[in-house]
């Protein structure tokens, strides 16, 4: 409840609960009559008859919650005299809660989840009917009952607001989910659970009085505190109140939490911050060692780098023409300047680097104008680097992450206003620039990093989003004011790269040009260009021999081309072309000097050059044609194409292949027009473009139009003669009409005939119409290979040509005839949608399923009278019945609604998420035409509603439902089938709908069962099969009931053994590990061995699933038990290899790394015996398959309806490439240790090879931690290289500081447990150690309770009564937690007994007790590696110096340490270990103040052992290994 004042008594907060009463439901509260208490009963009887269990408990629920409140009442009105009694006004609240409206039948369900949820802790209360005497309740508790039951009130009256919210709630599907997503709800809840918790506690420490008097149990009293308040958080966890945050904090898996928050929010997926980082990368690994170098010399780069002097201005412009390498030096700058990646020698940092904390952030903007561009480039821009910079900074990620509101966070009746300054998803998808750099907080880093933003290609952005950059450029560009503190204009620099013409409008300045410091590349990269030539002429084979002429031949070259490139690259290229061209051919020197001293032509006059050429080629027609046709499609068409999609295009329009490949001409005769880009498309090169287009169409009629002109000439004929000849011609064009052979003269698609000489050029109306057509012949031809490549992006672009020729004016304006031919083939498409369902495969892009406006472009053709005039009349009337339908759209797509119907639920062919999308896609589009979604898919008497997008997560399961009814009518069935709810279940699995998955597949279960029963034969393989999808789909302590069940139908099924092994195996002994894998074998009477086969395969499918990460240790768990068998060891084996084998010669490279991986881990358990190839060979080849094949692939948007814009996960080649990098590192690490000494070639390799892992494994999240990292760490300080160890850590010991210092102490053990690796692994165990004592576990007794509360003398008497209650009041089974809100309860009532002058010793009491409880609901602790057992007080736990994060008991070490190695590929009993302090009370109670005990002695922290003595703050010790770090102190405030 939300209180507006503070109460002074019981009947006040009664009035105010009242009052919000009656503001929220505008209802009156009126005590409850003994009838009506009968009433309210019988209502919750009544309404609740179904002898379905779920029921039966809520009804239970109900009528002891009703029970539960009358005695609560009798308790609650021991206060003052009150106008109602407090049962009373409950029970008016619950029965208006009661009254559901019959067409909210479904609320009732919501009502008893309410009742299922807060019934268990109010039964708790039935222990007062026990009292014999009320009078002698606490009045303390007293006042918290009456806020508990207050706080039942306003939660029906929330509830009854949320109910009573109009049609939208009708529409959702789980109205359970639906009311406790309501923030309102949420919060009243969590007050309720506070409210809860208070007056427990008070009770408890009052029972425990009561209990000491009447001498009656103390245990008794102990546990049923424990219950209540687990019950209580019971009720938290399931509304949903703690966040996954807060479930998590033990782990990184906060920061992940925070960074898919800010992703989602922003609706950036991974995919696009990954692809952003893959262009600058790829760009960067084609450099030449040394690229750059230049810039070190460049007062513009270095000031703007270093920020200094202040008045430096932050953004920095890269200018020059196309070609020049401006693209390369920004990759090269990202790379520079990124110091989280650890660069090999070959590749290290040779730029100036900036003195602080660099966070780094890269984009480059795509050319636009096709229909899959980026709509809102600037904006996506903005986004991705923000999620960039959140990956790198977690103080950054949780400050922008907290900012960020949850669509539900906003309250439904909040003002207008509010709501749209909430800043979610909706916010930032209108949001424009401004408001992002604003609101991201782009320029405004934390405490000591900067943000480094580059931004390449800026000149493919339009004109008005290249303002709107420019105007937040000028921003950061102005002056401090002369009061100003920064010293610094903005916490950002940026980088901007483009040509000097775009980036001029970023800024003028008053002389003229830019205002903004400017490097021109091509004025400045001559060492660069010079590198260049080098490395082609290398790869070229250029002049390589070692002799004086070709030295000499080579020098001149060099040269030559340097003075012709101007700084271009690309001219380079061209002039090597042409040289190897002149060598080739084996002209002379005179030619070669001749050719690279001849004068450069400009680009404009090369292009005309180069197009001449191609169509003065002997017999080029087919060539001229073909280049048109290539022209074509990657000029005008709707996507881009790469050389693959135009080859199979060519086919399709000329049906024939060349014997050259496509790929070969890109790269020789058409490479003057064409070329492939980094992502493998096609694009037109510089100034084509302007040489090809065709303005109009007439223009080509103009100069394909042919005139015949006869000039008859008589020379010495008689009249007999001439006679004759007009006699015979004459006769020749009446009778034989000029019959000509050859016979005719036609023109191609072009518009040129076979006689005329043809010409490089293309009409864009021409273009669309042939592009159309192509469509529509792929579309009614049968599918093949190249029709389903191309496929999808021709009928995705089909609107596109639609669009553009409907437009086409005067000149361009279609025949009669062509528009007859569209709108024929146009309405075929939807009369006959047989079309569609054939080439399904290729209609995933389309989208006139879902977007009225393309649906308006197709209706243009069919109400076009002239394209309509010659229809025959099927086609006629039913395009007539469809125009004039109520809803036109929807009757034209009803056919392919019903087709996907039919294919959906009453077919197996197609996957069901698809179909059932574009069903509902369809059914939304046209409720938006003044028809709601709930009259398409026939809902009962709602009126109509438009259902948002914005709403769709609460509500899939509910548009599933009505998809399936509306599909249920459209097909005219009456009784759904087994197979109907197979389809569902499956529809409901595949957008993570679980829980409705097993509903649904229950009802096949049932259907199949009830036919059985009948006496009809059914298929129990899928009775089996059923059972194994509720397996999976269940928790794994319910899968065994339903695999058991299958088991009983098939015992020889191999899948469903597999699934039972599956789920015992992981937590067994190795022993017992091959008992399962015998047990799974045993099929009938004896072992079978050769079930190992099918069974690799189902592993490697649950592999490829990517949702069950513990597939790993189940992979392992089966080599591991089956090596112990000696009948299967070998087959095992010879599986794994077949496996191999066979995924290599089909191309399925996932099941090749995953084998590779896992047969490596069998090699290490068999060694060369087993085996032909060592484990080192399968790992590396599971690292080279997954780091090949770990190509970033576009969302699909097919399906966000069910599955979200954003259910991003991790690729199985990016978890491969984690996996194999781990074991290949320690491997590397492993084998360096034994061979420190004896082989120092061997040696290096070793370093290289951890080296180019640690460069290459993707990192986990933000951390950049990888363990190849940590392993190579280890290695320098094992070779005394310290300096090179920290320099790998250093921007990560920078984010630790950021963290320990962000003023939230919340996250403190993550930054203290961060620094213990990062000085575990460069050798500083000491320091590490006391890290990891900074971070105090949750424990707590009367020793460490004494330390913590020594206040000093002065307030010994307040700390001596605080324990003194501790002693007598909290339980030893109590947890640290409920103990310290014992005493915190305790302390408050202190307080306000206690005199004035005694108040602050309380208060300082009470200060300590909250940071302490804050330290235990972190319940932060180690765990042994091995045993899993936790770490306890005063236990002694080990560190591996070398493993990430690797910790034993001391039971394990001790076994380690003996060579009984605990677990495979954990740890290693040669690696170094140290102990960790043991705790005791006064190092625990310093590290709960942020001490620790030692003293400073000559500059040096000495710690001691002992915490007795001196104690020096953390902050002081931090500041300490500032020094040794060479870090500045003073960026963080350390002493």
């Amino acid at each position: 409840m939300s209180e507006q004042e503070d109460p002074t008594s019981i009947s006040d907060i009664w009035e105010s609960a009242r009052r919000e009463f009656e503001r929220l439901t505008g209802k009156q509260l009126q005590p409850t009559s003994a009838a009506s208490l009968q009433g309210i009963r019988d209502t919750i009887a009544a309404s609740r008859t179904s002898k379905d269990p779920d029921t039966e408990k809520a009804k239970a629920a109900g009528l002891r919650i009703v029970k539960c409140l009358q005695l609560l009442g009798g308790v609650a009105s021991q206060a003052a005299s009150l106008v109602f009694p407090p049962a009373g006004v409950c029970f008016s609240a619950l029965s208006f809660l009661l009254d559901i409206p019959p067409k909210l039948h479904g609320f009732h369900a919501a009502v008893d989840s309410i009742f299922i949820e807060i019934e268990p802790t109010l039964v708790q209360f039935e222990m007062y009917r026990d009292i014999e005497s009320k009078d002698a309740v606490h009045p303390d508790m007293i006042l918290a009952i009456n806020k508990v039951m207050i706080s039942f009130v306003t939660l029906c009256a929330i509830c009854i607001k949320f109910r009573d919210g109009g049609f939208l709630v009708r529409l959702k599907a789980n109205l359970k989910k639906a009311m406790f997503d309501e923030a309102a709800i949420q919060d009243e809840l969590a007050h309720f659970k506070d409210l809860i918790q208070t007056q427990k506690v008070i009770e408890g420490t009052w029972t425990i009085q009561q209990v000491i008097e009447t001498k009656r149990s103390l245990r008794l009293v102990k546990d049923d505190t424990e219950r209540i308040l687990k019950l209580a958080d019971d009720i938290k966890d399931k509304v949903g109140i703690m966040s996954s945050d807060q479930q998590k904090r033990r782990t990184e898996q906060t920061t992940k939490n925070y960074l898919e928050k800010i992703r989602n929010t922003l609706g950036i997926s991974d995919n696009q911050v990954t692809s952003a980082i893959s262009v600058c990368d790829n760009m960067w690994k084609s450099t030449v060692k040394g690229s750059g170098d230049w810039l070190n010399r460049m007062d513009e780069y270095v000031n703007w780098v270093k920020g200094e002097p202040p008045e430096t201005s932050p953004l920095l412009l890269l200018t020059g023409d196309g070609g020049c390498g401006k693209s390369v030096i920004t990759s090269v700058v990202y790379k520079n300047l990124d110091k989280r990646s650890s660069l090999t020698e070959e590749t290290g940092r040779t730029l100036v680097q900036s003195a602080g904390r660099a966070l780094v952030a890269y984009y480059a903007f795509s050319p636009t104008g096709k229909i899959d561009d980026d709509k809102t480039p600037a904006e996506t821009a903005l986004k991705c680097l923000c999620v960039q910079l959140a990956q790198q900074d977690a103080a950054y990620a949780k400050q922008l992450a907290e900012s960020f509101k949850d669509n539900t966070d906003c309250a439904k009746d909040a003002p207008e206003s509010f709501r749209d300054q909430t800043r979610d998803t909706k916010y930032f998808r209108d949001a424009d620039c401004q408001q992002l750099w604003t609101d991201l907080k782009l320029g405004a880093p934390t405490q000591t990093a900067t943000h480094f933003l580059l931004l390449d290609g800026i000149d493919n952005l339009p004109v008005n989003k290249l303002q709107e950059l420019g105007d937040i450029f000028q921003g950061i560009n102005e002056p401090p004011e002369a009061d100003s503190r920064k010293e610094t204009r903005s916490g950002a620099r940026v980088l901007v790269c483009g040509s000097m013409q775009k980036l001029e409008s970023l800024g003028e300045a008053p002389d003229g040009g830019s205002q903004f410091p400017t490097i021109d590349v091509g004025a400045c990269n001559g060492d660069d260009i010079d590198k260049y030539i080098e490395r082609e002429l290398q790869n070229a084979d250029l002049f390589q021999a070692a002799n004086a002429q070709n030295r000499r031949l080579k020098e001149d070259v060099q040269a030559g081309l340097k003075s012709r490139a101007e700084g271009s690259f690309t001219q380079v290229r061209s002039d090597i072309s042409m040289v190897k061209g002149i060598v080739e051919s084996e002209m002379t020197e005179d030619d070669l000097k001749k050719a690279l001293s001849a004068t450069k032509k400009n680009a404009k006059a090369t292009v005309t050059d180069d197009i001449a050429s191609l169509e003065a080629l002997p017999n080029n027609q087919k060539l001229i044609e073909e280049v048109n046709e290539l022209l074509l499609w990657v000029d005008f068409g709707p996507y881009y194409y790469n050389v693959a999609e135009l080859e199979a295009l060519l086919l399709l329009r000329f049906e024939a292949t060349s014997l050259k490949s496509l790929q070969e001409k890109l790269q020789g005769t058409y490479s003057k027009l064409l070329f492939v880009n980094q992502d493998g498309d096609v694009l037109l090169m510089d100034h084509v473009k302007e040489h090809v287009e065709l303005a109009e169409r007439a223009e080509k009629r103009a100069s394909n139009e042919r005139t015949i002109s006869i000039n008859i000439t008589i020379t010495n004929a008689d009249t007999e003669s001439i006679q004759r000849f007009f006699w015979d011609l004459g006769r020749f064009g009446a009778i034989d009409q000029f019959k000509f052979a050859p016979s005719g003269i036609s023109a191609d698609s072009s518009g040129f005939s076979p006689t005329q000489k043809k010409r490089i050029g293309i009409n864009e109306t021409d273009s669309h119409l042939i592009m159309l057509k192509t469509t529509f012949s792929l579309l009614f031809s049968s599918p093949t290979e190249t029709t389903e490549l191309v496929g999808p992006k021709l009928l995705a672009g089909l609107i596109s040509h639609l669009s553009h020729l409907r437009t086409a004016t005067e000149a361009d304006e279609l025949s009669a005839e062509d528009r007859r031919f569209v709108a024929r083939n146009l309405l075929d498409v939807f009369h006959n949608p047989e079309h569609l369902e054939n080439h399904w495969k290729s209609t995933e892009l389309i989208g006139w399923t879902e977007n009225q406006s393309e649906m308006d472009s197709v209706w243009g053709w069919l109400k076009d009278p002239v394209a309509i005039s010659k229809l025959d009349s099927p086609r006629s009337e039913w395009l007539a019945a469809a125009t004039e339908d109520w809803n036109p759209s929807r009757k034209l797509l009803t056919p392919f609604m019903t087709m996907l119907a039919r294919r959906w639920l009453q077919d197996r062919e197609w996957q069901p998420l698809r179909p059932c999308t574009t069903i509902l896609n369809v059914l939304i589009m046209t409720s938006e035409d003044n028809r709601g979604l709930t009259d398409a898919v026939n809902l009962e008497n709602d009126a109509y509603v438009s259902i948002k997008h914005d709403e769709l997560d609460q509500i899939r399961p509910l548009l599933i439902e009505k998809a399936s009814k509306w599909c249920k009518v459209a097909l005219e069935v009456e009784e759904t089938d087994f197979l109907w709810h197979l389809r569902l279940g499956e529809t409901y699995s595949g957008c993570q709908q679980l829980e409705k998955a097993r509903e649904e597949y229950g009802k096949a279960v049932q259907i199949l069962q009830e036919t059985e029963a009948s006496g009809k034969e059914i298929d129990k393989n899928e009775l089996r099969d059923l059972f194994l999808r509720m397996g999976r789909l269940s928790i794994e302590t319910e899968q065994l009931g339903y695999y058991e069940q299958a088991l009983q139908l098939d015992p020889d099924n191999i899948e469903t053994r597999y699934r039972i092994l599956k789920n015992q195996i992981s937590s067994c002994t190795v022993e017992e590990q091959a008992a399962r894998v015998r047990e799974a074998l045993t099929i009938g009477d004896g072992l079978q061995p050769g079930s190992l086969e099918p069974i690799l395969d189902l592993v490697v499918e649950d592999y490829k699933d990517g949702s069950d990460l513990s597939i790993f240790a189940v992979f392992n768990a089966v080599i591991s038990g089956a090596s112990l068998i000696p009948e299967c060891w070998p087959e095992l084996l010879r599986c794994m290899d077949n496996a191999i084998e066979k995924a290599e010669s089909e191309g399925r490279f996932d099941d090749l790394a995953i084998l590779h991986l896992h047969k490596g881990i069998a090699a290490s358990l068999c060694g060369k015996d087993y085996t032909s190839r060592s484990e080192l060979e399968h790992w590396q080849e599971c690292w080279t398959v997954a780091k090949e094949n770990n190509i970033v692939q576009p969302d699909s948007a097919v399906t966000a309806l069910l599955v979200g814009e954003n259910s991003d996960s991790r690729s199985i080649f990016s978890i491969l490439l984690m996996l194999a990098g781990d074991i290949l590192s320690k491997y590397y690490f492993d084998q360096t240790r034994l061979l420190l000494e004896e082989d120092e070639q061997f040696y290096q390799n070793q370093i290289k090879q951890l080296e180019r892992i640690a460069t290459d494994q993707l990192p986990d999240g933000m951390s950049s931690w990888t363990k190849a990292k940590c392993y190579l760490a280890s290695q320098y300080v094992l070779r005394d290289q310290l300096s090179q160890a920290q320099a790998l850590f250093r921007w990560d010991m920078a984010a630790v500081f950021n963290i320990l210092t962000d003023d939230d102490a919340g996250n403190d053990w993550l930054g203290y447990g961060t620094l213990a690796h990062i000085l575990t692994h460069c050798g500083d165990y000491e320091n590490a150690g006391i890290a990891y004592k900074l971070i105090p576990p949750a424990f707590l007794d009367q020793e460490v309770l004494t330390e913590l509360l020594n206040i000093g003398d002065e307030g010994a008497a307040a700390t001596q009564e605080i324990i003194r209650f501790y002693a007598s009041n909290c339980p030893e089974e109590a947890t640290p937690l409920m103990q310290v809100m014992a005493l915190q309860s305790q302390v408050a009532k202190l307080s306000e007994q206690a005199a004035e002058e005694d108040s602050q010793h309380w208060q300082e009491i009470a200060k300590i007790l909250q940071e302490f409880k804050d330290v235990l609901e972190v319940d932060w602790y180690l765990m042994c590696d091995s045993c899993e057992v936790r770490c306890g007080f005063n236990e002694t736990f080990w560190s591996c110096g070398f493993c990430y994060c690797t910790h034993f008991c001391e039971s394990c070490y001790q076994k380690l340490s003996a060579k009984q190695k605990p677990r495979p590929f954990v740890c290693s009993e040669a690696h170094d270990w140290f102990r960790l302090p043991v705790w005791d009370s006064k190092r625990f109670a310093l590290a709960c103040r942020g001490r620790l005990p030692g003293i400073e002695s000559d500059g040096k922290i000495v710690v001691s052992a002992s915490a007795e003595g001196e104690a020096i703050s953390a902050r002081k010790w931090l500041g300490y290994l500032c020094g040794k770090w060479d870090l500045n102190k003073e960026d963080w405030g350390f002493e």
